[in-house]
This record gives C-alpha cells, sequence and structure tokens, in this order.
C-alpha cells in the first residue's frame, strides 16, 4: 500500500480510489473520512458520502493529509476498518508472538487486556490472532475492541463472569484507590492489564 505522503491523492486500494473527506458543520470530533472517488474529482465543496455512511465534503486532492504519520489519530476508525479488509496486511513484526502471548494470558487471569502502539497494518490480525487462542483455551465470547488507530482491548466474558465475588471487591476498590490519587495529584502506576508494544517485546518475559 502507498503511502500518503509518496504521491498525490486519490489512494487505490485495489479497484477504488479514495480521498479524504472532513466533518460537515455537524462536529465530528475533527475526524478525516475516507470516500470513493467518483467518476470525475469533485471541488472541494462538494458533498460525498464517507465509507463509514456520514456526510461530508472532499478536502481536495492537493491536501495535505498525512494518514499514516501527524494525522494517524485523527483517521476516522470506521473509514479504516473498510478500508482494511480490502488490504494484504503485512507481514508479522518482530515481537509480535510475544505481544500475543500477553494478551492472551492477562486475558486468561484477568478477563480484559489492552495493547498500545500496534504497529500499522498488524491490529486486525493481532486481534483475529488473540481472539482465536482465547476461544482455543477455554472458548466463550471473545470481544476486541479498537480504542484508538493503534490501541485495542480484549475481553473475555467468560473469565470476568467466572471471577469470585471477593475478587470483583478487590479490583473494586483498586480502582477506586487509583481514582483517588489520580484526583489527589498523586503519580499512579500502570495497571498490569495496559502495556505498550514496545513495553512487551523490549522486556520478554514481562
Amino acid at each position: 500500500m502507498p503511502s500518503m505522503t509518496e504521491g498525490r491523492w486519490p489512494l487505490v486500494v485495489g479497484p477504488v480510489g479514495l480521498l479524504p473527506a472532513g466533518p460537515t458543520a455537524a462536529d465530528d470530533g475533527g475526524r478525516v473520512h475516507l470516500g470513493r472517488q467518483p467518476s470525475a474529482t469533485p471541488p472541494p465543496a462538494v458533498d460525498v458520502v464517507t465509507l463509514c455512511g456520514r456526510h461530508a465534503v472532499f478536502l481536495g486532492i492537493e491536501v495535505d493529509v498525512d494518514l499514516f504519520g501527524a494525522d494517524r489519530d485523527r483517521l476516522c476508525g470506521s473509514c479504516w476498518r473498510i478500508v482494511e479488509g480490502w488490504l494484504e496486511p503485512p507481514a508479522p513484526v518482530d515481537g509480535e508472538d510475544l505481544v500475543v502471548a500477553w494478551l492472551v494470558h492477562t486475558v486468561l487471569r484477568g478477563g480484559s487486556a489492552m495493547i498500545e502502539d500496534v504497529p500499522f497494518g498488524r491490529v486486525r490480525p493481532l486481534r483475529q490472532r488473540v481472539a482465536r487462542q482465547i476461544k482455543a483455551a477455554i472458548g466463550g465470547t471473545v470481544t476486541t475492541s479498537l480504542i484508538s488507530p493503534t490501541t485495542i482491548i480484549v475481553f473475555s466474558q467468560l473469565v470476568i463472569d467466572a471471577k469470585s465475588e471477593d475478587r470483583q471487591h478487590q479490583e473494586l476498590r483498586d480502582a477506586m484507590l487509583r481514582l483517588q490519587a489520580s484526583g489527589d495529584g498523586h503519580p499512579l502506576g500502570q495497571p498490569d492489564w495496559r502495556r505498550s508494544w514496545s513495553q512487551i517485546t523490549s522486556t520478554p518475559g514481562l
């Protein structure tokens, strides 16, 4: 897949040409959406229906938007998930097996886990790998949610439902203490269910 900064729009993904679109007057959090290229290139003010179904306007082919770099957090996650389904994912990156193992272990132990800074193009394959391994281990429903373009959280409802009442109360107390400490301005340590990609890959056995 070409970089957004290597050439002009439209970005061609398979047979589909894509153009960047901005939000309408209705507040959409400043997200940049993607729309299919029509037969004729529209002027910037022409309304479009984006991949995720919102009405927006084309930003124009000359627009300087780096969706894989500086603007990656502004890209509409729903639009990107549609595009992602059309792509052949890149090969697994170094350390991915460690990340999968950490996610599976953490979810089986506590019911949920969050991983940040997932490399570009590996979010969808990572979600699929983790869900398959957890289901193979214990069955039940596994939910993977995209928190940001590079952050996912994984839940196992089976593990959560199996927690004892005492453990649930302890986790609730811990969460309340963390909130209180945060409100008092005390620094908080990172919870054991949340890690970044580099933390896991640079510290095997974490």
